[in-house]
């Protein structure tokens, strides 16, 4: 079984579909991440699917605050302040940023 840890190394390099950048690189340290990015991160207390996630925003009221605003550029939806999540994936999410190497 790979680890939170590895998974977290792992996905630091991921790429955003034509971004062309890593995911989180040291000049995009992203704090909004759509319901996709926050289902890439396949972190343990969220779900690994984009519905999972919105069911779970739907469920914790996430659409009901500041920590929630549509997102810029084409095709629109919702991005949510990564202190929504979860502490321990919060704690996860932020060690990932720290840990991510650039290209």
């Amino acid at each position: 079984m790979i680890s939170v840890e590895d998974r977290i190394r792992k996905l630091g390099i991921c790429k955003q579909p034509g971004s062309g950048r890593g995911l989180l690189q040291p000049k995009n340290r992203k704090e909004w991440l759509s319901a996709k990015e926050i289902a890439a991160f396949r972190l343990p207390q969220v779900p690994a699917t984009q519905q999972g996630v919105w069911a779970l925003a739907q469920r914790e009221g996430w659409d009901r605050t500041d920590k929630a605003r549509p997102r810029a550029g084409r095709g629109g939806g919702t991005e949510y302040h990564i202190s929504l999540l979860p502490e321990s994936d919060q704690a996860a999410f932020m060690a990932m940023r720290t840990e991510a190497p650039a290209e």
